[in-house]
């Protein structure tokens, strides 16, 4: 169950006649009392307000700046629209990128839809002012912020594409507010990357290969990426190496230590079986961070759910074939 937000304690300030009513404020009509009483008291800091799953109160994050400032949901993920189509498609990167990711395959997909992406907390350009521990210490808080994103746009039905964890966000979502979701297409997502010995479930990973991981981390992050990045790229092309490196690096080392150990250690099966919107798997037959057996571990969970396994190699497709990936991606958005 998604975390829910401390309500704010209205009742001490407001009178009785008008609490219903601004209980029913809008995300936007809070950020403008709250921005307007922040002016008038001179105070310094940023204020964002967004929604979670369950109640829908207020959330309230504060930066020490000389100005205050309203950002909505939008703008402090940085969301990009494109395209013409119709239908809305929504497209979630996977650690280690931002919504750049997409750039290759994303002009297939303009020609038959509106095309909304973002960054994920922690990530992107200045994305370490987007990236708060108290909300981004699960996966639950970033499939809060994609349900306030779309609330925000005014968006239902929304057929939506994930990439690895995005993946995983985005079946989190789905299970909590599934009248949001048409489809969801993951590329290459993984609901826990250990294996469970007990179970017989495989994800690829043991406890210690993960401490070994974490630990070269923290002594010297770029050796470490050095590693890290033509290991789950599957490939030695230098061009695309670069690429993937360049968006690695905009994330703040101990921020992608912080991400990157939640995702590991995260363990989200138990909900796989509560999403009820048609799935469809995409997975390289070679992916030295989420081995084929997860994908087919998720498909048998999901009835009803589709797996294409892609003849490629790697855990980024999107960005070494995005021609056979956009194909792919496009042909299960119109099953």
């Amino acid at each position: 169950m998604v975390a829910q937000p401390h309500a704010p304690d209205l009742a001490n300030h407001v009178h009785g006649d008008h609490l219903e009513s601004l209980l029913k404020f809008s995300a936007g009509q809070w950020n403008t009392l709250v921005n307007i009483g922040l002016a008038l008291c001179g105070l310094a800091g940023q204020v964002c307000i967004g929604t979670n799953i369950l109640p829908r109160w207020p959330c309230f994050f504060y930066n020490s700046i000389r100005v205050p400032i309203f950002m909505t949901i939008s703008q402090r993920l940085q969301a990009t629209w494109s395209g013409n189509g119709e239908r809305v498609l929504a497209l979630s990167h996977g650690f280690g990128s931002d919504q750049t990711a997409w750039n290759q395959i994303r002009p297939a997909l303009d020609a038959g839809f509106r095309v909304l992406s973002y960054n994920l907390a922690g990530c992107g350009d200045e994305g370490a002012s987007s990236y708060k521990p108290e909300v981004h210490g699960s996966l639950f808080g970033y499939a809060d912020e994609l349900l306030a994103l779309l609330d925000e746009q005014g968006l239902q039905k929304v057929s939506y594409v994930g990439h690895s964890v995005s993946g995983m966000i985005g079946m989190i979502a789905a299970s909590a507010r599934p009248e949001l979701f048409e489809r969801l297409v993951l590329l290459q997502p993984s609901p826990c990357y250990l294996n469970d010995a007990v179970t017989g479930y495989v994800g690829g990973f043991q406890q210690g290969d993960l401490d070994a991981l974490y630990a070269a981390m923290a002594t010297n992050y770029q050796s470490w990426a050095a590693g890290f990045v033509p290991m789950v790229m599957g490939v030695d092309d230098a061009h695309v190496l670069a690429r993937f490196s360049e968006t690695l690096f905009k994330i703040r080392p101990d921020i992608a230590r912080h991400i990157l150990r939640m995702i590991f250690q995260s363990d989200h099966r138990d909900l796989v079986p509560r999403v009820i919107t048609p799935t469809h798997f995409l997975h390289s037959r070679k992916d030295a961070a989420v081995p084929v057996d997860v994908a087919q571990w998720l498909h048998a969970q999901i009835p009803g759910s589709v797996l294409e396994i892609l003849e490629l190699e790697g855990h980024l497709p999107h960005l070494t074939q995005p021609a056979v990936v956009a194909n792919a991606v496009l042909r299960h958005l119109a099953a």
